[in-house]
């Protein structure tokens, strides 16, 4: 597991990660203060904290003279470091504030806030001086992530389990974090063995009531609580809610050093959840095999009813209905016009499960004839794809980004052709590839992807002309005779080395097709480099190994409908046409399909 430095205490071996230097607002004395630590930012805790985040408190400043703490600013940033990190920013207190602060810091709750963490009295000082809600949550939140001993965690979730609900009522329907953040409220609750106040303010949580549809993982938090809940798990991290790599790290308590032991309760979860998940794979297991005679499986999903089957084959017969699904939505994209008409003349609650996939797939299907049309069209291309047209956010820019990433690649793959196609001239870009691609992203892409295909061609035509000249093969290779026949098993050779012994695997290989070849056999297109003789076998046998498979009945993953002119293609070329004429006739890109 990699942990890098986070923005965002001093290492406990004294290593300095990100120094800065403050001026404190009050008496303005200078500072210096390491406010980085290390974290792990691809695995989030059902907290929401990163592994590493008990260090989180060291960003805070603290003015030396006379205790005042500068406050983070925990908003978004667009601007990254080196290493892709977004740089910790700080608030400036405003004129009134600084006025207000002598006062705020010469309060005893404030100095008794101190062994609470500089984010404990961050959130004192920003709550009283009326700061936005999220900031105030936020510094809340935080506050809980900044310890490794129980009972001062304790202590900070039962303060953040207090104060945090006003906070999040004050959210605005369409921020997207509110339900996270009522769900973190939830897991506080759950931490504290407040379990009945948790699955009331669990319940009260109105999803539907967003100006945006949750996201699924959201929805999901919200399930796993309900399990910790009713398991009654009062641990730092229950186990329904943690991330899967982290289940054995927490539950072996390997984690103790930096959480604390594991709680018996969260132990007894533990077990729930490990034997749940090996009930589960056992079932999955099971339904993959009964997958396997479909004829049988159907004729079983028909004669037992859903309440008397097994989890086996309630996960085959759910699989089953899936394939049946999309095999009637495959039958519908058959007629593309017909389709088109049925989908746009419906909505998406009115479909049934086939209708919906089919339209579905009528979408993509108009989403793949954009990319294929805008490379072709510039103007049109910088309608859709240009900075200002995918500069949006609105749900209605989702359906945008596939067909432009479509229409950037095929733009990409015609200028990689270009350069293929004058090898000359390429020769001299690659040799001089770093300076001709700085500065350019997009460019140095282009042609780090075309010099390998160059100089893998390269390759390839001197081991073909070593394998076919037996001059220059015993010249450049024979003093490699021990390497030239050795398997894969001897690695570690030189670049001349592994030329030498892929151009004679590609002799014999090629003397060895000839041979059987000569004799009636057919051969197989075994890797021209492989260290074993191809293998040949009688016209007959060729022939039924490379007979198609036995048609058993409808695939339900057969996508030959975006094959180009089939008919669910025609009709979303001509779709596309429709949509990139109207938006030359508006000057913009339509808001939807």
């Amino acid at each position: 597991m990699a942990f890098t430095p986070a923005p965002a205490a001093a290492q406990e071996d004294g290593t300095s990660l990100d120094v800065r230097e403050f001026t404190c607002p009050l008496g303005g004395a200078s500072f210096n203060q390491d406010v980085g630590y290390y974290a792990f930012p691809l695995l989030t805790m059902p907290d929401g904290s990163w592994l590493g985040d008990y260090e989180t408190g060291v960003q805070i400043p603290v003015c030396p003279n006379n205790g005042l703490v500068l406050l983070p600013d925990l908003t978004p940033a667009e601007d990254e470091d080196a290493d892709g990190n977004q740089p910790m920013r700080y608030l400036a207190y405003s004129a009134p504030e600084l006025a207000a602060l002598p006062a705020l810091i010469a309060d005893p709750e404030y100095h008794a806030l101190k062994s609470d963490g500089g984010y404990a009295q961050a959130w004192w000082i920003a709550d009283k001086l009326g700061h936005s809600p999220l900031s105030r949550f936020m510094l809340l939140q935080r506050s809980t992530w900044a310890t490794r001993d129980p009972a001062l965690r304790k202590k900070l979730v039962a303060r953040f389990a207090d104060h945090a609900p006003a906070l999040v009522a004050q959210f605005p329907q369409e921020d997207m974090r509110k339900h996270y953040s009522q769900l973190l409220i939830v897991n506080a609750l759950r931490e504290l063995g407040r379990f009945d106040e948790a699955l009331v303010y669990l319940d009260a949580i109105d999803f539907e009531a967003a100006a945006y549809e949750p996201i699924g993982s959201i929805l999901l938090y919200g399930e796993k609580l309900r399990l910790a809940i009713a398991q009654r798990d009062d641990g730092r991290f229950a186990a329904e809610t943690l991330p899967g790599r982290m289940v054995g790290e927490i539950c072996g308590g390997g984690m103790a050093v930096v959480y604390g032991p594991t709680s018996p309760a969260t132990k007894a979860s533990c077990k729930i959840r490990r034997d749940r998940e090996e009930q589960e794979e056992r079932d999955r297991k099971a339904a993959y095999e009964l997958r396997d005679d479909i004829p049988a499986l159907t004729r079983k999903c028909a004669d037992v009813p859903p309440p008397q089957r097994g989890g086996a084959l309630i996960l085959a017969c759910d699989l089953l209905q899936d394939d049946l699904e999309r095999i009637a939505a495959n039958e519908l994209t058959k007629d593309g016009r017909a389709l088109a008409a049925k989908c746009d003349a419906s909505d998406e609650e009115s479909r049934d499960e086939a209708m919906r996939q089919a339209c579905f797939n009528y979408a993509s299907a108009i989403k793949r004839a954009l990319g294929e049309q805008l490379p072709d069209d510039p103007e049109a291309f910088a309608l859709f794809c240009g900075e200002e047209a995918t500069g949006g956010g609105a749900d209605e820019d989702f359906w945008l980004p596939s067909a432009c990433v479509r229409a950037e690649i095929s733009l990409e793959h015609r200028k990689v052709e270009r350069l293929l196609a004058d090898p000359a001239t390429l020769a001299g870009l690659c040799a001089r590839e770093e300076e001709v691609s700085k500065n350019d992203v997009r460019l140095d892409a282009i042609l780090s992807r075309t010099c390998l295909s160059y100089e893998l061609d390269q390759e390839r035509a001197a081991i073909a002309n070593l394998a076919s000249d037996v001059a220059a093969f015993d010249c450049a290779c024979g003093k490699f005779r021990k390497t030239n026949s050795a398997g894969n098993e001897v690695y570690g050779l030189s670049e001349a080395q592994t030329e030498c012994r892929n151009a004679w695997r590609l002799r014999e290989n090629d003397k060895a097709r000839a041979a059987a070849e000569a004799k009636g056999l057919k051969c197989f297109n075994d890797a021209s480099y492989s260290p074993d003789r191809p293998r040949c076998v009688s016209p007959e046998k060729y022939a039924l190994e490379m007979a198609p498979a036995v048609d058993d009945g409808p695939d339900p993953f057969d996508l030959s409908y975006f094959n180009e002119g089939s008919s669910l293609m025609e009709v979303a070329h001509l779709r596309a046409a429709a949509i990139i004429a109207e938006a030359k006739r508006i000057g913009r890109r339509p808001d939807e399909l």
